[in-house]
């Protein structure tokens, strides 16, 4: 089994394209993509998919949408920050 060298500064570059990555979507251009998003993705599923394939995916489709209308971000718990794409306080 080979071995994995992990770079410090690897890791630090990958953490912060990772709060980019959330910064950008919670700001006002990410809130719209999640919308557009999930409405496409909403479409797609009720008019070129149809069926239960179609309405599984237009389901699917209203977490992006929900979450650019209501302005939270899934993404951001995984990266230490609340809904809202903030840094949680340290308890």
């Amino acid at each position: 089994m080979p071995r994995v060298f992990i770079n410090r500064t690897l890791i630090n570059v990958e953490t912060e394209e990772r709060v980019m990555f959330v910064s950008f979507m919670r700001s006002s251009v990410g809130r719209a993509v999640r919308v557009v998003a999930g409405a496409a993705i909403v479409v797609v599923g009720l008019v070129v998919v149809g069926g239960a394939p179609g309405i599984v995916l237009a389901v699917v489709g209203l977490v992006p949408l929900a979450a650019g209308v209501f302005n939270f971000c899934l993404f951001a718990p995984l990266f230490g920050m609340d809904l809202h794409g903030r840094k949680r306080p340290i308890r």
